[in-house]
Formats: C-alpha cells, structure tokens, sequence
C-alpha cells in the first residue's frame, strides 16, 4: 500500500518561538504501511479561541513538545506491535487515550507546581493499511479529502472534545476506512483562515496528487493564500494515491 504524506510549519516569529509541535512518522513492515501523525498546539488556559501563549518564561511549545515525545515513544513501542498484531479498535484506542492521559496528568502536575495551566489542542492519527483512527481534543480541524462525481470533495470529521488540561471529557476517537483516492488533513485553526471548503478541495485534489512533493506545495499554497504578513498555521496531510 502506497501512502504519500507531507507538511507545513511556520518559521518562528518575531519572538523566536513556535507553538506549534508536529510529529510524523511513516513505517513500511512488509507489505504493510504504517502512518502516525500528529499536530499539538499550545494556548493560554481558559481561552477557547485558540489565542496563543504570551512571552512568560516558560518556552512557546514545551508543553506541546512534552506530548509529542510522548506520542513517539508510544507508537515505536505499543503502537507498532498493535498494528501489526491485528488487535481490535478497541483495544487500540484504549492504549493511545491511556499514553495521552498520562502525559496530560504529568504536564498537569508541572502547571501546579509553577504556576501556569497547561492547555493543548491535540490532534492524532493512526494510520494501518486500510484502516485509521483519528482523534482530535480541541480547536485543530480534521478534514477528508476525496472525489465525487468528478469533482474535489471534502468533508470535516467534527469531535466535541474541549482542550486537554482543560476538559475533563476523554477525547472521541473515530475510526474510519482508507482507500485509494482518499487524503486526510490536519491543521491548526489558524491554517485555514480566509479558505473555505470548496477552495481548500481545489487545492488539495488528491486525484491530482501523485508525489510528496506536491503535498508540501500544496499545503504552502493555502499557509500563503491571502497573507501578506509571515505564513501562519501548521499542517499534516497524507494521500492514498489511485494509482
């Protein structure tokens, strides 16, 4: 199974720092593909616009950077060996929400101790062959990107969860089937700010989509579409494509 998968990140700002912390790893055992992929984004505590952390101290990201790490180890060491076992949703599910609470449990205690409440809006993927699991606690956005009668299509997976180290409810998990001609999109808010849906489709046509390559010019067309100051918003997108 062929998958192709790339990104976008912004440079840092005048400040020097990026609160936006991407993780994206693709593995090929055998014949099977394996993709995890992941976008955390850290904002002030109580703020559900997505308003981003002030110059305090403590460095724009380190939460975020605290969890990915976090995320990484999971799958090269539970992740992997449940994927290739053929181990039920549940129990994959149950294992990625138990490595995300620990972490926010820990990223919890370190705000208490200092003083500064930890929020995160998380967003996951899992990525086996012909299956996925998605999960998204926050304000980043989820897309599914597909054609239909002869034109680009998307839709967006929505989920009620509120940020983590905020919202007590356990993130919702979705899983979906992968197939040929299908991409899956994450982003940060702010990624597609001034796009709407039937723009964001145009520029992410996966029937057009044949190489890396063009996933990451892709993804800087839309980071750049109407901005006339430095790029903003991060984001992972992968493809299966038809041929």
């Amino acid at each position: 199974m062929k998958i192709l998968s790339d990104y976008t990140w912004p440079e840092a700002g005048m400040s020097g720092c990026v609160q936006d912390t991407l993780l994206l790893k693709q593995v090929r055992t055998g014949e099977s593909t394996i993709l995890f992929a992941c976008i955390c984004q850290e904002t002030v505590s109580g703020n559900s616009t997505g308003e981003k952390l002030p110059a305090d101290g403590r460095k724009a990201g380190q939460a975020g950077g605290y969890m990915t790490e976090r995320l990484a180890e999971w799958f090269y060491k539970k992740g992997l060996l449940l994927c290739r076992k053929d181990i039920k949703d549940k129990r994959i599910k149950q294992e990625l929400l138990s490595c995300i609470s620990r972490a926010a449990q820990e990223l919890k205690q370190f705000g208490q101790k200092y003083g500064k409440p930890v929020s995160l809006e998380l967003t996951c993927c899992l990525l086996m062959n012909n299956r996925f699991w998605l999960l998204n606690s926050g304000g980043n956005k989820v897309f599914v990107l597909n054609r239909r009668f002869q034109r680009a299509h998307i839709r967006q997976i929505r989920f009620a969860a509120g940020n983590i180290g905020e919202s007590e409810r356990i993130p919702e998990i979705v899983c979906g089937g992968m197939q040929k001609g299908l991409g899956i999109l994450l982003c940060t808010r702010d990624f597609l700010s001034g796009l709407d849906e039937v723009e964001i489709g145009q520029c992410l046509a996966v029937a057009d989509i044949t190489t890396q390559i063009q996933i990451r010019k892709r993804l800087k067309e839309i980071q750049l579409h109407g901005r006339s100051e430095r790029p903003a918003g991060s984001a992972i997108c992968f493809v299966m494509p038809e041929d």
